[in-house]
């Protein structure tokens, strides 16, 4: 299979073995298929003659939680619109939560560096047009997320499998069939349905995983290979974390009180809304609307950009994302507050930043573009002024539920 010449470096360390119920017997579906294809077929490879697979995935989960570090080189492939979009990339981490991915090659981005340091902050080195600029990143900014959608700040092996094992305790029936002759163990997720959703390889020798495929509607989403993962005992680190110097410390959402307001709600989403947060509230939206001035309504010179403006729109984009996201939590305090008007001012506050989020979102692809749509970017500028405005409508409702 593919990635199956993974070489792991154990340092002594003993191999933890998957449980012996794994079913040996090759199922139908590999009969008169190569390896690779079979793994990449929507047909299920465990629902004739698998077994419980739940105790496979902890067995992985509980090995790489006892890991001190380790690395990966990966290998995304993305199946959208009729046409394969191929990540590379390379993953570090270190125990207890430092994340470091170098991207390789993923179209404009190729050559960046995101970073998520001891102090939780996402850091990024843009590569590609921004070669050299270093942003502070929330933690679902849009330039973490891989072509299938998902973050690469996620990549690592915990978050992977531990979203697996939620799947599998959830609605999700989890399978898993032995190694074979030249074929490898497989753990798979099922819907109700029987349609497969996640199929994990399991590399032989390591027991970790070594390919994870998702489906979406019985066909095949994406494909990750995880190759020439090492146990890393020697990571220092420095190699999680970027100058402070170049580090934005301006933005409002970076000075909440951890005790009260916003600050208090991202720890405790059960929180009504009170005065401290529709405070906190009111000066996101105040500094939005400064950003939203910021972004150029000209951008476009000759086949290209005009000097500058590329970049300021990346930065006020990135910082428009922060502030977003520091407003997530706002939604489900509305919901926690009582009052009759609560699920109406909930349903507006919602709609406007679906607004906001939507054209953020455009802006960004925008910037992805070498040679700009000037009309585009003017519109979405005017748009995202339009959406900062009917936020701060929506925040004088909430008001109103104290």
């Amino acid at each position: 299979m593919r990635g199956h010449g993974n070489k792991f470096k154990l340092f002594g360390c003993q191999q933890i073995a998957l449980s012996v119920g794994l079913a040996l017997l090759a199922g139908p579906a590999w009969a008169g298929v190569t390896v690779n294809e079979a793994l990449l077929s929507p047909q299920s490879l465990t629902a004739s003659s698998g077994n419980d697979g739940r105790d496979e995935l902890k067995t992985m989960l509980g090995r790489v939680r006892q890991l001190k570090g380790y690395s990966y080189d990966s290998v995304l492939t993305t199946y959208t619109g009729g046409k394969q979009i191929v990540e590379i990339g390379k993953l570090y981490f270190k125990s207890p939560n430092l994340v470091r991915f170098e991207v390789i090659k993923s179209g404009s981005r190729s050559g960046a560096v995101v970073v998520k340091q001891a102090d939780g902050k996402i850091r990024g080195h843009m590569g590609g047009a921004f070669r050299g600029i270093k942003l502070t990143l929330s933690p679902d900014s849009k330039i973490l997320k891989s072509a299938n959608g998902f973050s690469i700040m996620e990549a690592d092996l915990e978050s992977l499998l531990s979203d697996a094992d939620k799947k599998a305790k959830g609605d999700f029936k989890c399978l898993a069939v032995g190694a074979g002759s030249g074929r490898p163990a497989v753990v798979e997720l099922l819907e109700s349905d029987g349609d497969v959703k996640d199929r994990i390889a399991v590399d032989s020798h390591v027991k970790l995983p070594s390919e994870w495929n998702i489906f979406n509607s019985n066909k095949l989403a994406s494909a990750l290979q995880l190759n020439n993962v090492e146990v890393r005992n020697d990571l220092p680190d420095s190699l999680f974390s970027f100058d402070k110097e170049s580090e934005s410390k301006s933005l409002v959402a970076d000075s909440l009180s951890p005790t009260s307001g916003l600050g208090a709600l991202k720890a405790s989403p059960s929180r009504p809304i009170d005065v401290a947060t529709c405070k906190d509230i009111n000066r996101m939206i105040k500094q939005m609307a400064v950003l939203a001035d910021y972004v150029p309504s000209d951008v476009a010179q000759g086949d290209g950009w005009i000097s500058g403006t590329r970049e300021m729109l990346l930065s006020t984009c990135v910082d428009l994302e922060s502030l977003q996201y520091a407003l997530s939590p706002v939604s489900g305090a509305i919901g926690n507050t009582k009052g009759n008007s609560a699920a109406a001012i909930a349903s507006q506050w919602n709609s406007c930043a679906a607004s906001f989020h939507t054209t953020l979102d455009q802006l960004f692809d925008q910037l992805s573009n070498d040679q700009p749509d000037n009309a585009a970017v003017k519109k979405l500028g005017s748009d995202l002024k339009a959406s900062v405005k009917a936020l701060r409508a929506a925040s004088e409702r909430i008001e109103d539920l104290i």
